[in-house]
């Protein structure tokens, strides 16, 4: 006989025929009395134990389960939540009554473990069901015919007032008769910013603002106003944002109005159509500009007339197209003059003083400069007949003593004194950073003439000497044809005399003792090994120190006479 199963919704248990014999009435009235009357009237407890999400469940059994009860009270009683959390119920198909009364002003979302789901704010409540997948609003379409709404009457005969916390339209809305918004001084109607909103009066002949005499009242704009045909402003016009003005638009009614873009905020006059003046029409345009601050021109400027900085001038040009200033003029970038400066008086260049009676010529041509004396600025490229430079004869007869920053001489050159030549000089680290092939200098660390040799830096007249202990390799001794005074003449070694500086080795194909006699150290002070293929002797006794070895390679012997 086969055994009980459950509903797959509530879990309500389901009898096999036959089976529990005496209790069956017992199971029968806690299906009834317990799990069927729980999920119609039943009252649960869902209680978050901590700041995550919480999910309940319903197992098979017809005993009381929060999951299986129309209700859902939700509290957080471990504490406050900080955050959305999740109240995750069984993925069936089931109304539920949620209320949310967790601590912490957070919000839940009621959803399955795999579907989406409904957000109930804090301490509302919300009809809600599962449809077998996803959480759902358990209404989205309330016709209501009568009744009242916090007091209001609903659908009555006639029209009758009522007060809303809030009310929120989400389609069009008509208001017939008298509408009053607000009932005090300091309440505001909002359009938000986020909405395309329009304020639209389907009758033109009406103002915004209060009735009878003081109409028109002022209009604020805090965002964007198009006016598409032509506004009249009787007071003062404050703008905050954007403004496009499409039709004509007439700014002050006399000669003596100004028009104020205030410094402290970036502004700007633009033209979108480059065929009209600033300034009046007519024979009179164009106009005067006067600008009191600093003007920036992106394009090209066509001055017919003067332009006249500063107020005053003193300037008696009646050049067409001049400048005239009795101030100072800046020019960020280079200034070029196509013929010459005129100065009426004496200037000043780079802290040379231009007499009232010279003229600078022009720069883009070969010039000859006689008699003339240059301390400030510099010439880069010059060819100087005569003359000093910095008190230096150039082009005499005879040599004059002068100090220069950097000489270059692109020809053979001679020094001819019978003193001496002092070059460049100075440490190791003090090289030149970038040297090229045949430089020369002093090494005033190493005591030595140096020349680069385009790769590294080497001696020069002479070898540098350096006590090598480390060199494992052989290496082969030099010989002079001199012991004293001069040698004319250095000869190397070969294969058949070898030095080893790591051992100290020397080898030899034969070593010729011309008085007879070959002396050996009485003792070892440094181990040693015999190479394979060598043997070696010593004339004794022989006296091996602590902690050293003399290793013999096999086939190899060490002899002791």
């Amino acid at each position: 006989m086969a055994g009980s199963t459950y509903s797959s919704n509530l879990k309500i248990e389901l009898m096999s025929t036959g089976e529990n014999s005496g209790t069956w009435g017992d199971i029968t009235n806690t299906n009834l009395g317990t799990a069927l009357e729980q999920s119609i009237v039943g009252y649960g407890n869902p209680d978050y134990l901590s700041d995550a999400n919480l999910t309940i469940t319903i197992t098979n059994s017809n005993a009381a389960q929060a999951a299986r009860a129309l209700v859902l009270n939700v509290t957080s009683g471990f504490g406050s939540l900080t955050a959305t959390r999740e109240l995750v119920v069984p993925t069936i198909q089931k109304q539920y009554i949620v209320q949310n009364n967790t601590t912490g002003g957070q919000s839940i979302t009621v959803k399955t473990s795999a579907g989406t789901g409904i957000t109930v704010p804090n301490g509302r409540k919300a009809h809600l069901y599962v449809d077998g997948t996803n959480v759902i609003q358990m209404f989205d379409f309330v016709d209501i015919n009568g009744g009242a709404i916090d007091g209001a009457t609903i659908g009555a005969a006639s029209a009758s007032t009522g007060a809303f916390t809030s009310l929120t339209a989400s389609g069009a809305t008509t208001l017939n008769g008298a509408v009053a918004l607000g009932d005090a001084a300091g309440d505001l109607i909002t359009v938000p910013g986020t909405v395309n909103s329009n304020l639209v009066f389907t009758d033109n002949s009406f103002d915004i603002g209060a009735s009878g005499a003081t109409r028109p009242r002022n209009l604020f704009l805090a965002g964007n106003g198009t006016v598409g045909g032509n506004l009249s402003v009787g007071g003062t016009l404050t703008l905050t944002g954007g403004v496009n003005l499409n039709g004509n638009v007439t700014v002050g009614d006399s000669s003596a109005d100004t028009l104020t873009i205030n410094s402290t905020v970036t502004s700007n006059l633009i033209f979108t159509d480059n065929t009209y003046d600033i300034g009046a029409s007519g024979a009179t345009r164009p106009r005067n500009l006067f600008l009191a601050g600093s003007a920036t021109v992106s394009g090209n400027q066509t001055l017919t007339g003067t332009l006249t900085v500063d107020s005053t001038t003193d300037s008696t040009s009646t050049i067409t197209g001049s400048i005239q200033t009795d101030g100072g003029l800046g020019v960020a970038k280079a200034l070029y003059v196509g013929t010459s400066i005129n100065v009426a008086g004496a200037g000043t260049i780079n802290g040379t003083t231009i007499p009232a009676s010279k003229t600078l010529v022009d720069t883009d041509t070969a010039q000859t400069l006689t008699n003339k004396t240059l301390t400030s600025p510099a010439i880069n490229t010059a060819t100087i007949a005569g003359g000093t430079i910095n008190n230096a004869s150039v082009g005499a007869s005879t040599a004059s003593t002068g100090a220069f920053t950097t000489l270059t001489a692109s020809s053979d050159s001679s020094f001819t004194s019978t003193g001496a030549l002092a070059i460049s000089k100075g440490t190791t680290a003090e090289r030149p950073g970038s040297p090229t092939a045949s430089m020369l200098r002093f090494n005033t660390q190493t005591t030595e003439f140096e020349g680069y040799n385009g790769t590294v830096w080497a001696s020069v007249g002479g070898a540098a000497i350096s006590n090598d202990t480390s060199t494992a390799s052989n290496l082969y001794p030099l010989f002079a044809n001199a012991t004293s005074g001069t040698a004319s003449t250095v000869y190397t070694g070969n294969a058949k005399l070898l030095y080893k500086p790591s051992t100290g080795e020397l080898q030899s194909t034969a070593l010729v003792a011309s008085n007879g006699i070959v002396v050996n150290g009485a003792t070892v002070s440094s181990s040693y090994t015999i190479a394979t293929g060598n043997n070696a002797s010593s004339a004794g006794p022989i006296t091996v120190d602590d902690g050293v070895s003399v290793t013999i390679s096999s086939g190899s012997r060490w002899v002791v006479i």
